[in-house]
This record gives C-alpha cells, structure tokens and sequence, in this order.
C-alpha cells in the first residue's frame, strides 16, 4: 500500500470553546430581544405618526369644509342683504 494519514481520533475540546459559544449564544439572543424592542418601539411611532397624519388631515378637511360652507352662506347673505336696501 502507500502512504497514508495516521488515523487520528476526534479533537481535543478545551472548555474554554464551550464558554464562549454560550456567551456568545447569550449576548446574540440579547442583541435579538433589543431589536425586537426597538422593532415594536418603531412601529408604535409609525402607528402614532399615521394617527397624527390622519388627523391631520382630517382637520384640513373639516377646516376647508367650514370655509366653502362660509363662503357659499356669506354670498346669499350678502345677496339678501343687497335685496332689501
């Protein structure tokens, strides 16, 4: 036959590699629950951001409606009070 690799048996584990797979499991499941925290944080501002946009622009609505209502009523007032001078 030829040269062959000795047959090896499996790795040496120091336990320090154990220590620092799980402290570096912690600090990424860490990592995670802050952006989940930050996530819900972002869309609590979102959902208050729409809220505020759309009352907003329901205000703007209400406000325009208020002055063509206004202005249509001050014209037959106006026309009302030229009819009994």
């Amino acid at each position: 036959m030829g040269t062959s690799e000795p047959i090896r048996g499996p790795p040496e584990v120091s336990s320090a590699r154990p220590k620092a797979q799980t402290e570096r499991a912690v600090k990424q499941a860490e990592q995670a629950k802050l952006n989940a925290e930050n996530a819900k944080q972002q869309v609590e501002r979102a959902r208050i951001a729409e809220k505020m946009t759309s009352d907003a622009l329901l205000l703007n609505y209400e406000r325009i409606k208020s002055r063509l209502a206004l202005k249509a009523l001050g014209g037959k007032t106006h026309y009302m009070d030229q009819s009994a001078v």
